[in-house]
Formats: C-alpha cells, structure tokens, sequence
C-alpha cells in the first residue's frame, strides 16, 4: 500500500497565501497612501493659491485705505471750508442787517407814530413807540408784515398816556409789538414789487376792427375814409335825423 506525505504542500500553499495577502496588504497601504499623498498635495496647492490671494487683497485694501484717508480728508476740509463760509456769512449778516433793519423801520413809520425803544436779542425784536391814533398803529404793523426784513409781528399792548405841552395835554397811544428779523431779505422787496405794479402803465385797448384812429380830441367824420385799393368803400355815414314836425294846434285855439 502506498502512502502519500501531504504535509509539505499544505505549508507551502499556506506560505503562499500568507505572501498573497501581505502583497495586498502592501499595495492597498500604498494606494491608501498615495491618495492622502494626492489630497494633500491638493490641499497645499489650494493653500498656495487662498495666501497669494489673501496678499493680494491686503495690497488692494492697503490702497483701498489709502483712497478712503484722501476722502476723509477731503470731506474734513470741505466740513471746515462751509463752516468758515458760514461764518463768514454770519459775519455779513451781523454787519449789513442792523443798517437795513433801521432803514426798513424808517421806511414803514408813518408820520404821525415816533419809535421809543428798538431793541434785538438773536433776532427777536422788541419796538415800542408813540402814536396819535390805533390807525396809525395798525398802518406801521401792517407796513412792517408787507416788509422782507421782518415776520412774526405781534403787537402786545395799547395805552393811552397823556402828554402834557405848554398849554395843553395831548392824549397820545403808547404802543409795544415784537418781531422777528429775517437772515437777509431779497433784492426787492413786496412793497417795491405792488408799487411797480401800480406805477405801470395800462395796455392800450386794441381798436376795433376797420375802425380808423383818430386825433385826440378831434370829432370823428361823418363817413368812413375810403378803404384799399382792391376792397369796397365803406358805407356813409347816416344822414342826421330831420327836425320834428311842429304839433297842429288845437280846435278853438289861436294860431
């Protein structure tokens, strides 16, 4: 009877196995390895990419500053440029409108009213004065509202006060009214303007059609002045009216 040793060959297809699986052991650890050697590369070049970009907004934004310090600094010299023009302003205002203002009160004081006291703080006025009737008050306040140089104006009270002279005493109206003066006031005033327009001249009236002007003064004629060549002559004028008939006298009456 033959017998066969096994043992050997079943080592060996073991051993055989155990290279098989170490070899792809090893080429599946290369590959693992190969991939994160790949991500990573990636990823190192996209960090290359994100700093060059990072560098090249800090330079844009380093001359983004640059531009937004010259705007700011313009607009501080501009902030400071208006507020000297407004002092300036102010300046011209404070210097011209008091002489305006005196000019103005003159203008609108009618005869018979004399001003006391005039008196500013920040624009409101305080005015007080003598008059010799309410009318010549009311004829100053309401020249003092058609005025541009002031608004507001209130009076505040009327009193009658006695005014003693050498032989009599007069019984004058001491009045009191405040008012607010205007900045500055236009080139003309509303007074100046309603006196234009009633100082300016009417339009003549169109003539009527074919009607030939006249002289002044002198009486129209009796018939139409011939018309142009080419057109009819207008008609004469109608003949004046004949004297009436003398009424018949009466039955039994002397004639």
């Amino acid at each position: 009877m033959i017998r066969i040793n096994l043992l050997p060959v079943r080592q060996t297809r073991k051993a055989e196995s155990l290279r098989r699986e170490a070899v792809l052991a090893g080429l599946f650890g290369a590959i693992i390895l190969g991939g994160c050697l790949f991500v990573w590369a990636g990823l190192g070049i996209r960090l290359s990419s994100v700093n060059a970009e990072n560098v090249k907004l800090d330079a844009e934004i380093a001359k983004l500053a640059e531009d937004v310090k010259r705007v700011d600094d313009a607009e501080a010299a501009k902030a400071d440029l208006e507020r000297k023009l407004d002092v300036i302003g102010a300046l011209r205002a404070k210097k011209t409108g008091p002489a305006h203002m005196l000019d103005e009160l003159a203008l609108a004081a009618p005869e018979k009213l004399q001003l006391s006291a005039v008196t500013e703080h920040q624009g409101a006025m305080q005015i007080t004065g003598l008059a010799v009737s309410n009318e010549v008050i009311s004829q100053f306040l309401r020249s003092l509202e058609a005025s541009d140089y002031f608004e507001q104006v209130y009076l505040q009270n009327i009193e009658a006060v006695d005014l003693k002279q050498s032989s009599s005493t007069v019984v004058l109206k001491k009045f009191s009214l405040t008012a607010k003066r205007t900045s500055l006031a236009p080139a003309k005033s509303k007074k100046d303007a309603k006196d234009d327009e009633k100082s300016a001249p009417a339009a003549p009236e169109a003539p009527a059609a074919g009607a030939a002007p006249s002289a002044a003064g002198a009486p129209a004629p009796a018939a139409a002045a011939p018309a142009a060549d080419g057109t009819a002559p207008a008609a004469p004028a109608a003949a004046a009216p004949a004297p009436a008939t003398p009424a018949a006298p009466a039955a039994g009456g002397t004639p």
